[in-house]
């Protein structure tokens, strides 16, 4: 059985990481919360 605060802290901070990377990533739209790159189809 794995450690749950090892699991949880894990988890945590791969969200941060990728907050972190949406800010600093031009096509991460704020306003909406949505990827830009996901709605672009052309």
């Amino acid at each position: 059985m794995s450690d749950w605060s090892d699991v949880m802290t894990d988890v945590l901070v791969r969200i941060i990481e990728e907050q972190e990377a949406h800010l600093t990533d031009p096509d991460f739209d704020w306003n909406t919360g949505t990827d830009l790159r996901q709605q672009d189809h052309r």
